[in-house]
This record gives C-alpha cells, sequence and structure tokens, in this order.
C-alpha cells in the first residue's frame, strides 16, 4: 500500500495483505508441536504466544517514529519484518523431518 498509485492498486494490496497475513499461525505452531515433546507444548506454545502478543504494543510507538520519515514507511517495514519471519519460519521447516515420513516408509517394505 505504501507505493500503490491508485486506490483501487491499494484496495487489491490490502485485501492481499489481510489474506496472507495470518498464514504463518498454523505453520507456526504446528511446527512448535513438531519440536517439542508433549510434555512441553502448552508451555512452548504459551512462550511463543507471549512473545508475539508482548511487543505489540510498541508497534504504534514504533509505526509514529517511521511516520516521521515517510508516510508509507511502517507500511514498508512491517511488510519486510513480515515477510523476513515468514521467510525464516519457511526455511527452518524446510529442515526438519516430516511427520510420519518413517512410518510410511517402513509400511511399504
Amino acid at each position: 500500500m505504501a507505493f500503490a498509485p491508485t486506490f483501487p492498486v491499494a484496495v487489491v494490496l490490502l485485501l492481499t495483505r489481510t489474506t496472507l497475513s495470518q498464514m504463518d499461525v498454523p505453520t507456526r505452531q504446528a511446527l512448535v508441536m513438531t519440536v517439542t515433546t508433549p510434555p512441553e507444548r502448552t508451555a512452548a506454545a504459551a512462550a511463543t504466544n507471549a512473545a508475539r502478543y508482548s511487543v505489540r504494543p510498541f508497534a504504534p510507538l514504533l509505526g509514529g517514529i517511521l511516520q516521521q520519515v515517510s508516510l508509507g514507511a511502517p507500511l514498508l517495514v512491517a511488510g519486510v519484518v513480515k515477510g523476513g519471519y515468514d521467510l525464516a519460519l519457511w526455511r527452518w521447516a524446510r529442515h526438519l523431518p516430516t511427520l510420519g515420513a518413517d512410518s510410511s516408509a517402513s509400511a511399504s517394505h
């Protein structure tokens, strides 16, 4: 939206962002459950969510500071941070073993 030349383009970008903005949540939760043991899962989920929600109050403050640089700077920085987070999550997930891979391989033999 920071670079949208017209209102219709801004609407399409906003709707796209809204559609994609929470797609990391189930992936992140599944990955946390994959790398933790059953007794650790509740604490791991709580710690992950606490980390996400504890920094949210600082977003308006940072957005206000960035807006002094440029009106679209908060949107640009948020997009870069979110994209970096999603890419890091994807990169981490690529190196984890696939769930059920061992059982399906042994069942076919």
